[in-house]
């Protein structure tokens, strides 16, 4: 008898150890506005206008937007934002009226935001972060570098078909000045 209590109490400790596992949303802790912002494919400021009931296909929930200010990409003035429908899943509880900054990812078409992306309620978070807002339906461009003339491969080309010339030809005089060579004999 004596033997089996220590088994039962490791048995039932295990009953008491194993709880059933926590869905909560868990972000990155290190990350910064200025990493979710080269992340995102749009960043705006906007008033939630609407919030469509949660879809049950998608598990996901609208919310339409005014968009005040564009701080990246290009944004209509009235946009539809998707999010999770479960805060849990890192969905954002997007409120009729209240104004957010939203760092958004485009998925076919269209805009998905969630808290670990940087969508967040403190709309100064942008300005702080030393982010200047363009305006709405007005995409910022990124830089792009265009070539001014064709590009020229000859150079590279002549340069190491020289190269291996020096190279056959240094090795080709070295077996035939070495003794044993191949050297050709007269007579």
């Amino acid at each position: 008898m004596r033997r089996l209590l220590p088994i039962a109490a490791l048995v039932l400790s295990g009953l008491v150890v194993r709880a059933p596992t926590a869905w909560a949303c868990s972000c990155v802790s290190d990350t910064t506005p200025a990493k979710q912002f080269k992340a995102a494919d749009v960043v705006f400021v906007g008033t939630v206008s609407t919030v469509a009931v949660p879809d049950s296909t998608t598990g996901s929930v609208f919310a339409r937007m005014t968009v005040s200010d564009v701080y990246k990409g290009s944004v209509p003035g009235d946009a539809r934002v998707a999010t999770s429908a479960d805060v849990a899943g890192c969905g954002v509880a997007f409120v009729p009226g209240s104004r957010y900054a939203v760092f958004a990812t485009t998925d076919a078409g269209v805009l998905r935001a969630n808290l670990c992306d940087g969508t967040t309620t403190d709309v100064t978070v942008l300005a702080r972060a030393g982010f200047h807002a363009g305006s709405p339906l007005v995409p910022i461009p990124a830089p792009v570098k265009t070539l001014t003339r064709p590009l020229d491969r000859t150079g590279p080309m002549a340069g190491a078909a020289t190269l291996i010339l020096l190279v056959g030809s240094a090795i080709l005089v070295r077996r035939l000045t070495r003794p044993g060579g191949t050297t050709p004999h007269a007579g």
